[in-house]
């Protein structure tokens, strides 16, 4: 079964080749953000995410393409409470709400403007999740590429009043409505002033404000109508393709009156575009929450970044369909990044699953312009973590390397790349276990002399377990200290008990003399990180 990116891609150009003379090149893929506050990593599925992908797909079928995001700028900063709270001092933040959110200064004073704090995270590490993004704001398009559609779209006013007041069944627009918001000059809000006079030649609009200032302003700084902006865009970029949220699907919403306005407007057919769900967030305790921009709801792209690989996150998006919403958690990175690599042994033949075709789809998009010649060493993230933990910071990928040879996790030499991916990991799983590991995950091996005087409690899980204790210490004497040797000796000892809670009080006697707690990490793996002379002596403390 082809994957839904494919099944996509063959949609696009029939529908290309239906509503178009040509399919002309580029194909241009476009999608949209208003930078109203958090840029969280739901916003990578569909704008980012499912557009790279498109492009993919695409690009082997043999067209050009290019990708744009455009970043809604000019519209109003609507001062939610969240929005405030993104100040330090909230009872002066009020003053900008109606503001344009490119003129809304930065909360934090890091920043020229509201909007390049928040965009910071998200298009600072945007390379690394897509490449050759094309980022242009509305305030850029508003100076220049935008202007021929402005002046249509208000040379054709009655005509795209009476478009809109077909979807919008409340409050219909008066006649003699323009679809413009101008900005004023002197409160610097955006739609709170009556037009009075537009010279298109100049490209000024004289206005009287609700703050009781009459003046001239260039048509540059304020906006079309949100529904009339839309297909303008479309029109000014040459659009062929753009995804959008579910609420712009509903029948009679945002999307149908845009592309009415795109056709009996400005003479062009809308671009093609799919739906798609929204991301939310999972947290710790497993409440769920959408994420959400301006409610400050959800993590960062360079959040992400700093824990796990973006192809991880990108393997997510292209392994759930589109319209079924995904949960994130940072928590949970280690399996997600273990989902990962399943995939990529899979698409290098070494694993099998019933959906092979589309993981292995899945895959290739993902990694699509940096994919391995051949399967690599991947360390589980767990391990990392756990690795990281107890090793040095000189050296650390040396000694992390010594480590995983002397335990037979690593059986070979690594290539250069194996060895970047392997050093990525490690950094990736430190940073994870210092913002979002939970306690089982956070290790300090106690020193000898702490496990004597803990073992005294320990001893009290085991008591009657003293014959097991002895054949583990016997097995760990003579097998190779190796993950595997390790993992089946000790399956075979809890074999032997009796029911679930001595294996719980054996394992929890474990912890407490390597740990000095009754719980923590998977124990093999654990174990395989310290010599085998501290393990047996530890254990031997508990007969």
């Amino acid at each position: 079964m082809p994957h839904w990116i494919d099944e996509l891609a063959e949609k696009l150009l029939q529908y290309l080749e239906s509503h178009f003379d040509k399919i002309s090149e580029p194909i241009i893929l476009n999608g949209g953000l208003s930078v109203s506050g958090l840029q969280h990593v739901g916003r990578l599925r569909g704008e980012i995410t499912l557009n790279s992908a498109l492009r993919y797909a695409l690009e082997e079928r043999g067209y050009k393409v290019k990708q744009f995001l455009t970043l809604y700028t000019q519209d109003e900063w609507k001062g939610k409470k969240p929005q405030i709270e993104a100040f330090d001092n909230p009872s002066e933040a009020r003053k900008y709400i109606g503001f344009r959110l490119i003129d809304v200064p930065d909360p934090k004073g890091c920043h020229k403007n509201w909007v390049e704090h928040f965009w910071d995270d998200f298009g600072g590490v945007l390379d690394h999740f897509a490449p050759d993004v094309n980022v242009i704001t509305t305030t850029q398009l508003y100076k220049d590429k935008l202007k021929k559609y402005v002046k249509i779209a208000i040379q054709r006013a009655d005509h795209v009043r009476k478009i809109i007041n077909k979807y919008r069944k409340r409050k219909p627009f008066p006649e003699n409505w323009l679809p413009l918001l101008p900005r004023c000059e002197k409160c610097g809000r955006i739609g709170k002033a009556k037009i009075l006079e537009v010279n298109l030649d100049k490209y000024t609009v004289k206005y009287r404000c609700e703050c009781g200032f009459e003046g001239e302003s260039s048509i540059e700084t304020g906006k079309l109508n949100w529904r009339i902006e839309w297909s303008a865009i479309w029109a000014a970029l040459g659009v062929h393709f753009e995804p959008y949220g579910k609420d712009h699907a509903t029948p009679g919403g945002s999307r149908d009156s845009a592309s009415e306005l795109s056709i009996e407007i400005f003479g062009r057919a809308p671009p093609f575009g799919t739906p798609y769900e929204w991301v939310g967030v999972l947290n710790p305790d497993r409440t769920k929450k959408v994420m959400g921009s301006s409610d400050f709801v959800g993590f960062t792209p360079r959040q992400w970044y700093e824990v796990a690989e973006p192809e991880v996150l990108r393997y997510i998006y292209l392994t759930v369909p589109i319209m079924k919403q995904v949960f994130l958690g940072l928590h949970k990175v280690p399996e997600y990044t273990n989902n990962f690599d399943f995939g990529e042994r899979i698409y290098f033949g070494e694993e099998s699953a019933e959906d092979v075709e589309e993981i292995k789809r899945a895959y290739e998009l993902a990694v699509m312009y940096n994919k391995p010649q051949s399967c690599p060493f991947r360390l589980s993230f767990s391990h990392a973590a756990l690795l990281v933990q107890v090793i040095s910071e000189e050296n650390f990928l040396e000694e992390a390397i010594a480590r995983l040879k002397e335990t037979g996790i690593l059986k070979k030499e690594l290539d250069l790349t194996e060895r970047k991916l392997l050093e990525t990991r490690l950094n990736k799983a430190k940073n994870w276990v210092k913002y979002y590991a939970p306690d089982n995950m956070r290790i300090s091996i106690i020193s000898f002399e702490e496990s004597i005087k803990i073992a005294k409690d320990a001893i009290l899980l085991v008591k009657d377990k003293s014959k097991q204790i002895k054949m583990l210490v016997d097995k760990f004497t003579s097998i190779p200290w190796a993950l595997d040797a390790i993992k089946e000796s000790m399956k075979e000892i809890t074999a032997t008990f009796d029911d679930n809670k001595a294996i719980k009080d054996f394992f929890r006697a474990l912890y407490l003399v390597f740990l000095g707690k009754s719980f923590g990490p998977r124990m093999a793996p654990l174990l395989t990180l310290l010599q085998r002379e501290d393990v047996i002596r530890r254990i031997k403390l508990l007969i």
